[in-house]
């Protein structure tokens, strides 16, 4: 919800503004679960824009927050694989579902 107030505002996240949040709560050792689902959902819902550095951050940030989101890291192994410059972080994220 509150991603979506932001966006009616007219700011718009793209892949790296949800990766670098998820870094930093999970840096600051940030749990507010709504708050990370809704990254989550987003995040695996433009999963195909993220560049390598973007599926890093944000599986390492769920993996440091011992967060397990099965539709996330599901999208982040399928994108991660179609790349060729990726095809082993893939096989690292299906590892952390």
């Amino acid at each position: 919800e509150w991603i979506e107030r932001i966006e009616r505002i007219g700011l718009r996240f793209v892949p790296q503004d949800l990766a670098n949040i998820a870094w930093t709560f999970a840096k600051a050792i940030y749990v507010k679960v709504p708050v990370l689902v809704a990254l989550c959902s987003r995040a695996a819902g433009c999963i195909q824009e993220f560049n390598h550095q973007d599926l890093a951050n944000m599986a390492w940030a769920m993996a440091n927050l011992l967060l397990r989101n099965e539709k996330l890291m599901r999208a982040i192994a399928e994108h991660a694989e179609e790349r060729q410059d990726m095809a082993g972080y893939g096989r690292i994220a299906v590892r952390m579902t």
